[in-house]
């Protein structure tokens, strides 16, 4: 599995949140941003922590103890550069939809930290049972 650092172009200091896959997680990314944007709010801009638990719990993909090295997903740029015919593909073609995924992105969509701290609070629980 592959180090993947989600960020965004805007963030004050290092808020970058590290996942783990067997493949870029971008697409997968972009869509719960524009998911978010189309159930939410179409300002709402999805934390890191936010996409990277959206990603662990429907994707695949699994939460880094670590952040150092790795890809960079910025998130900004990955969202600017879907718009248009990759956009119109993405949704068209169903590959991201999940069960769940809107349910957990309205719920959700502002809860970040609080989240992640969660989320890895319950992996410790299940590693150590």
């Amino acid at each position: 599995m592959e180090l993947y650092r989600i960020t965004h172009h805007y963030d004050r200091g290092d808020q970058s949140v590290g996942v783990l896959s067997d493949i870029d997680p971008t697409p997968m990314a972009v869509y719960c941003q524009f998911m978010a944007e189309d159930w939410v709010d179409d300002c709402i801009s999805l934390s890191n922590e936010v996409v990277a638990i959206a990603l662990t719990r429907f994707y695949g993909c699994r939460l880094a103890t670590k952040t150092v090295g790795g890809k960079e997903l910025d998130m900004y740029f990955a969202r600017e550069s879907s718009c248009g015919e990759i956009y119109k593909d993405m949704m068209e073609s169903g590959l991201f939809e999940r069960e769940g995924l809107k349910e957990f992105i309205v719920q959700n969509h502002d809860q970040g930290v609080a989240l992640i701290d969660a989320e890895k609070k319950l992996l410790v629980e299940q590693l150590t049972q």
